[in-house]
């Protein structure tokens, strides 16, 4: 993921997929923030991940990182975009999801709603 001043703080490394790139490292000695991503592995059960998805039925453009993710009916927030990108004639977003909204083929990004279809990323999880 790339992040912006607009996310750096938002997300814990787990949401990221970061363990799936080797980018944690829970035997290592103390770092800033060790503690907590500790505790959300050993004691916590993490209910957002990071999903790639393809979308299409309008531009993202104007869409930022850190923009709110809901289904289409609802009105509490089910994620955030982390970034997105044009790819021919649809886009790719990257964007931390509870399984709920990762399940669903509409999501609405800001205030317009979108079609979207999972891409796999390019590690296993």
């Amino acid at each position: 993921p790339w992040l912006t001043e607009a996310t750096r703080e938002a997300y814990v490394p787990q949401m990221l997929n970061l363990q799936h790139l080797q980018g944690i490292h829970f035997k290592k000695g103390c770092y800033t923030g060790q503690e907590v991503v500790a505790r959300m592995k050993y004691l916590g059960k993490l209910k957002r991940h990071m999903y790639r998805r393809a979308v299409s039925g309008g531009d993202l453009e104007a869409t930022t990182p850190g923009t709110p993710c809901y289904l289409p009916d609802g009105e509490q927030s089910i994620g955030n975009l982390v970034c997105a990108a044009r790819n021919g004639q649809q886009w790719e977003i990257l964007a931390v999801l509870t399984a709920e909204g990762a399940a669903s083929e509409q999501l609405r990004i800001g205030v317009d709603n979108f079609s979207t279809t999972p891409l796999e990323l390019p590690y296993t999880i």
